[in-house]
């Protein structure tokens, strides 16, 4: 996504599921499962392990369609070797969404990361990915039935380059072990900013790319005006509240699996916890929340810039609520560790913490976002866990700009 400019387990999912379209989420699942490195180990309660692993690097919203953007990539690459600021063999890099909508650009980015940097890659999709682009009519290979058998395809190339999209648990040999659980998810308007209604009034011709270029099974859509659906102006555009539980159920196999880890206690060691999502999971990781003490909700008078209307729009369709509400029922667990929760999605970095979670959007975004510094033009790489020490601290950043 860019903000404009002014499983395991998860035979459990899709259960609810009934009818032609299963055999594409069965596909999509079946993916997630085999999602698997030949040099890992797996404990026998299934979950996979990485024992040696040493530090964990963030970066979201590659954007490599952008031809700059590549370059970038190219060029960071390039120097890795004479950097500490770049993964390496040792360690892993979690990528919160968004490469490409592209397929070959997508594989050509892995690539790219995997033969210079050598470390370990982790994967969640991004609305970008879940674009259809049936243009390549020479290819069929290139055509999927809806959004679903897009994401089939990129969960699939994932699981042939190596590329992690389950949860795993890593450095269990260091002193500071961690969990890093892909959180599956999409919006739902739940993050909608109060006494905003004026400045969304035009969400209906709003030209957000996802209402085209998304498509999904018929019964994941609101059709017409039945009484018995939600069809309001804001809504309409909306998939049902059924596509976004049906990419939360997928989280469930890796959350028990967390859950019965540390109630278990292994080695009487306490993981870590780094989960991650494209999608926001609150309003607090919205660009524009400036106070964390604020109980009351999102103020008004916190759009103060020349966009408005671009940041309540962008509100609807930044994430869900629902999200937060899952990660955090780790929580509730005995012995739990710190907990850091990585976003994607809005283009502008955050780095807070907020009720016992911290919260990390770290994007590349697109060149003239840096340019313009709404995002830093010197953006790298972004070291957040060693698993010798913990977690790295950062300076605090709420509002970016």
């Amino acid at each position: 996504m860019v903000l404009p400019m002014t499983m395991p387990r998860s035979s459990r999912a899709f259960s609810m599921f009934s009818g032609s379209n299963s055999i594409g989420r069965n596909k999509f699942i079946t993916a997630l499962r085999k999602t698997k490195l030949p040099h890992v180990e797996e404990e026998s309660c299934g979950f996979t392990t990485l024992t040696n692993m040493e530090r964990i690097y963030i970066l979201s919203d590659l954007h490599t369609d952008h031809v700059r953007n590549m370059e970038w990539l190219q060029q960071r690459c390039a120097s890795s070797n004479s950097s500490s600021a770049a993964p390496g063999p040792n360690d892993a890099l979690i990528i919160a969404g968004d490469i490409s909508h592209d397929l070959v650009t997508f594989e050509n980015t892995i690539v790219l990361l995997q033969n210079n940097l050598k470390c370990s890659i982790f994967f969640v999709p991004g609305n970008h990915e879940a674009w259809m682009d049936n243009n390549n009519n020479n290819n069929t290979s290139f055509y999927h039935d809806n959004s679903i058998s897009k994401l089939n395809a990129v969960i699939e190339l994932c699981q042939k380059m190596g590329v992690y999209t389950t949860h795993c648990l890593v450095g269990t040999n260091k002193k500071y072990p961690l969990w890093i659980v892909p959180i599956h998810s999409w919006y739902d308007g739940s993050l909608m900013l109060q006494d905003c209604e004026d400045f969304i009034r035009d969400f209906p011709s709003w030209p957000w790319v996802d209402f085209i270029r998304c498509q999904w099974p018929a019964e994941h859509m609101r059709i017409g005006t039945d009484s018995t659906d939600d069809t309001t102006y804001l809504h309409r555009k909306f998939p049902k509240q059924s596509l976004v539980q049906m990419f939360l159920q997928q989280n469930e196999g890796a959350l028990q699996d967390v859950a019965k880890f540390q109630e278990v206690n292994h080695d009487n060691k306490v993981a870590g916890l780094v989960t991650f999502s494209h999608f926001l999971s609150n309003q607090q990781s919205l660009p524009d929340w400036k106070d964390l003490r604020e109980e009351r909700g999102f103020q008004r008078q916190w759009l103060d810039h020349p966009g408005p209307g671009i940041s309540a729009k962008f509100a609807l369709v930044a994430g869900s609520a629902r999200i937060d509400e899952q990660i955090r029922t780790l929580q509730q667990q005995p012995n739990n560790n710190e907990h850091i929760h990585v976003l994607g999605h809005s283009h502008r970095p955050k780095d807070f913490c907020y009720k016992g979670i911290r919260y990390i959007h770290h994007p590349l975004g697109k060149p003239q976002e840096r340019e313009m510094q709404m995002i830093s033009p010197n953006v790298d790489f972004k070291c957040i866990w060693d698993t010798s020490s913990g977690s790295v601290p950062s300076s605090q950043i709420l509002r970016y700009w």
